[in-house]
C-alpha cells in the first residue's frame, strides 16, 4: 500500500492542475448583466397579442426550450405540492426531452415561471395557434430545424 500511495509533490501538482483548469474554467462562464431588463421586456411582450413577441417573451419567462414552446410542452394547474404563490406556477406533463416514461415517477413536475400562469397559457395557445406544428414528429423536428 505504501509503494501506491502518491508523495506530497504529487498531490499538490495534481491539485495546481486541477486549480488552473477550474480558473480557466470560470472564464467560459457567460455572465448576463442585464437579466432585470430582459425579464422586465418579457413582461411587457407577453401581455401582447403579436405572436412573435410572445414566442420572444415564452423563452426567459418560462425557461422551455423553443420545440416546447411550439409544440411538446403541456401544462396543468393542479401541483403536486404546495407552492407560495400558486398563481405563478403549473405542473408540466410533457417534455421535449424525456423519452419514453419506463419508470414510475411523478409523470408531472411543478414549475415555475417569472409571470402569472394564465399569462404563459393564452401565450402558448396564441403561438401554437399561429405556427401549427401538430403535423410535425419529433425525428421531423430535430432533422429539419435542429440547426436553426
Amino acid at each position: 500500500m505504501s509503494k501506491l500511495a502518491l508523495a506530497k509533490k504529487e498531490y499538490n501538482e495534481i491539485r495546481q492542475m486541477n486549480k488552473d483548469v477550474r480558473k480557466r474554467g470560470a472564464m467560459d462562464v457567460v455572465t448576463v448583466s442585464n437579466a432585470d431588463s430582459i425579464v422586465l421586456q418579457a413582461l411587457q411582450y407577453v401581455t401582447s397579442s403579436d405572436p412573435n413577441l410572445l414566442f420572444a417573451s415564452l423563452c426567459p419567462l418560462t425557461g422551455l426550450r423553443p420545440i416546447e414552446i411550439a409544440k411538446m410542452a403541456l401544462f396543468q394547474t393542479k401541483l403536486n405540492n404546495k407552492q407560495e404563490h400558486q398563481s405563478w406556477w403549473a405542473c408540466q406533463t410533457r417534455f421535449a426531452k424525456r423519452g419514453t416514461m419506463k419508470s414510475k415517477y411523478n409523470e408531472c413536475r411543478d414549475r415555475p415561471f417569472l409571470a402569472p400562469y394564465w399569462l404563459i397559457e393564452r401565450a402558448l395557445h396564441l403561438v401554437r395557434k399561429r405556427w401549427p406544428c401538430k403535423d410535425l414528429t419529433n425525428k421531423e423536428i430535430s432533422r429539419k430545424y435542429s440547426t436553426h
